[in-house]
């Protein structure tokens, strides 16, 4: 496939270079927040670290250290009960709308993924797979300055469908724009508002009490089993060691179950422990980045067809920018006239917003906003996925294209938004029923985001008939000996005998069973020398 032309920019941020070869914002971003990061590593395996050697009395301490929090971390019956009494009926009915959706789609998922089956691959030989879910699942839902309840009902309700047995939430205690607020970075405005994780931290809270209660809503109607009040890295690896959980005499002890997964946005801090859980065989969902929009506009040909919406383009732009100071936002057209008047409308957009939502999105737009304008459809969507966005719009005159074109065409995204009927607002809440955790940092070239199949593990199996059952039938008897040569023969010229005498083995004894004679079963093991078969005297004597 040949390189997409040089784009005509009508802005691109102050973060980005220019000129051929220029570093795409994409790039740019992932390099600013791996700058911005360069501790985080170091502080994150210490907290770790301290999570590992001092279980549920550390945590506590770090809870109260970085959080100012003191209260009991497993949420009991009684408080679940109190906080759920604060949501308002209306509030009920969308958390449980939007529950329905996600699951809805999780079912759907599961029905037409990956299936159990058996094949008979050969006579007597039959091999299969089956999907398991996961067992033990932690959750993790931003809340301390922003109530992430979206990512209590995507990650639950999805570990709920994929069959978790055991499904705990954590998410951090509240706490007001005055006290503390400073602490959580515009940075994490949108998928992680937890502390930054130092112990000076502490000194700026007045003392959260309770997690949000539409949050702990929305985990218990989707379904978790238990809710930890912990926020940022303590809260991971709590999660992971199966910490706080309640036992049957409603003792809060530690049941050294460590969590299969642990799945969840969060900040920097938040996505390091989980890329470190992860090295350690556990789980995780994506190594999460900055959030990014592309915006695909794609206007009709006819001059005589209604113009695409540019103020609604321009406002999806500003909705995704207010994630924060390194989240980029692109658009991608074929209209020069479009272009700019987007690239006028997005910055008055952003100064109607509130704050701290102004200021997250005045940086990411200064720095990694970028619009392109390109020859044709077939550039635009090659551009799109050398980027891999996390979200995708495509917003296009011929609506026909979306599912004709658009679809089938583009590759590399985490979610694809088709025309001016949906948002990534509606993907991030639920309203669509898709998953919102979703690959950035162009790891949507190889892989996907949060599903069921993610909280499932596919295994494979093989029962062939037993060697005494092989040797009262002789289509799967000859079978049985071909097989068993195919595995000696190649372990061989591998140069891995004792894998090679495994298979030796069973000819030995199905000859014997076969009362086949010695030189017969010699004969079968002609591949192997007398050496080799040494080890089959048990049944070749």
């Amino acid at each position: 496939m040949s390189e997409p032309p040089v784009p005509d920019v009508v802005y691109r941020g102050q973060l980005v270079a220019g000129g051929p070869g220029a570093t795409t914002t994409a790039t740019a971003a992932s390099a600013s927040a791996s700058k911005s990061t360069s501790g985080v590593r170091e502080r994150v395996t210490e907290l770790l670290a301290r999570v590992h050697s001092g279980g549920e009395a550390a945590v506590r301490d770090m809870a109260f250290e970085i959080d100012g929090y003191r209260g009991d971390v497993h949420l009991s019956e009684e408080r679940i009960r109190v906080l759920e009494a604060q949501v308002t009926p209306a509030e009920r009915a969308d958390i449980d709308a939007a529950v329905d959706r996600v699951k809805m789609f999780a079912r759907v998922q599961l029905e037409h993924g990956v299936r159990d089956f058996e094949v008979e691959v050969a006579p007597g030989i039959v091999s299969g797979q089956r999907s398991t879910p996961l067992a033990r699942v932690g959750c993790y839902a931003p809340g301390g300055l922003m109530a992430h309840i979206a990512s209590a009902i995507m990650t639950v309700s999805t570990a709920a469908v994929a069959g978790a047995e055991r499904i705990v939430l954590a998410t951090p205690p509240r706490r007001s724009a005055g006290a503390g607020g400073g602490r959580a970075s515009t940075a994490d405005a949108g998928k992680g508002v937890e502390a930054a994780s130092t112990p000076a931290a502490a000194a700026e809270s007045s003392g959260p009490t309770e997690p949000d209660p539409r949050i702990v809503y929305a985990a218990r109607r989707a379904g978790a089993h238990h809710i930890l009040v912990l926020g940022g890295v303590q809260a991971i690896g709590a999660l992971r060691l199966g910490l706080f959980l309640e036992e049957g005499d409603g003792a809060i002890t530690n049941t050294k179950e460590p969590a299969d997964a642990v799945i969840g946005p969060g900040n920097a801090y938040v996505a390091e422990a989980k890329r470190q859980l992860a090295g350690e065989g556990c789980v995780i969902d994506v190594f999460a980045g900055p959030t990014e929009i592309c915006v695909l506009a794609l206007p009709s040909q006819d001059p005589s067809a209604p113009p695409l919406d540019a103020e609604l383009i321009a406002t999806d732009i500003v909705s995704q920018a207010e994630h924060g100071p390194t989240s980029p936002c692109w658009l991608f057209t074929t209209d020069r006239a479009l272009a700019e008047t987007v690239s006028a409308r997005v910055p008055p957009l952003i100064a109607l917003l509130p704050e701290p939502n102004r200021l997250a999105a005045t940086a990411a737009w200064r720095d990694f906003g970028e619009i392109l304008v390109l020859p044709s459809d077939e550039d635009v969507a090659a551009v799109c996925d050398t980027y891999a966005p996390e979200h995708v719009e495509v917003f296009a005159a011929d609506e026909e294209r979306l599912r004709s074109f658009w679809l089938p065409r583009l590759r590399n995204y985490g979610s694809l938004f088709l025309g001016d009927g949906t948002s990534v607002t509606h993907g991030d809440k639920g309203a669509a029923g898709t998953n919102h955790v979703l690959p950035t940092r162009r790891a949507g070239v190889s892989s996907g985001g949060l599903s069921v199949h993610k909280l499932r593990k596919t295994t494979t199996f093989s029962h062939p008939r037993s060697l005494a059952q092989a040797a009262s039938d002789p289509t799967v008897r000859k079978e049985a000996f071909a097989s068993a040569r195919m595995a000696a023969v190649i372990s061989r010229r591998e140069g891995m005998e004792g894998h090679a005498r495994a298979a030796d083995a069973r000819t030995a004894k199905l000859a014997a069973l076969s009362n086949l004679g010695v030189p017969h079963a010699k004969e079968l093991l002609a591949n192997a020398g007398a050496t080799e078969t040494a080890h089959c005297s048990a049944w070749l004597n």
